[in-house]
């Protein structure tokens, strides 16, 4: 009996499960174990566009990227209905602390507040452009979370 045609192999599973997590094309390249040659950057970033638009592929990380926004929005939805339940229940028993920490989490799962960055420092390249979308409200951030620890 042969491979099922559209089953991915185990790289191409590790390389969309990356992507699904955030990684970036090159990321999640490495991480799914391809070889590559590190003073050829620009032939590793070529393989891995070309990897993330094999049909096989694209298909998978469609289907996941369904399943996880569908999944995403309904937990999100549910977990604000939950916290506003709990802001009303903490005002009418003047439960100042339950109040703030019901309109602290609402903060964090509504994205008010920005995510901590994560930048890969191993290739110097990667990281100027990295640093170089961030808007300056977010570098000037990240300079002195950096000159703390230095």
């Amino acid at each position: 009996m042969g491979r099922d045609p559209t089953k991915l192999t185990n790289k191409q599973e590790t390389f969309v499960q990356g992507l699904i997590k955030g990684l970036s094309q090159r990321q999640a390249y490495i991480k799914a174990g391809y070889k590559y040659k590190k003073d050829r950057m620009d032939s590793l970033d070529q393989q891995a566009s070309k990897l993330s638009k094999n049909i096989k592929v694209l298909s998978r990380y469609n289907k996941l990227m369904k399943e996880h926004k569908e999944k995403a929005l309904w937990t999100r939805e549910m977990a604000c209905n939950e916290l506003l339940e709990m802001l009303s229940d903490s005002k009418e028993a003047s439960n100042f602390t339950g109040r703030y920490n019901s309109i602290k989490e609402l903060n964090a799962v509504g994205d008010i507040y920005p995510k901590e960055i994560e930048v890969d420092i191993s290739d110097p390249v990667y990281l100027a452009k990295t640093l170089k979308k961030l808007p300056k409200e977010k570098l000037e951030v990240l300079m002195n979370e950096f000159s703390k620890d230095y």
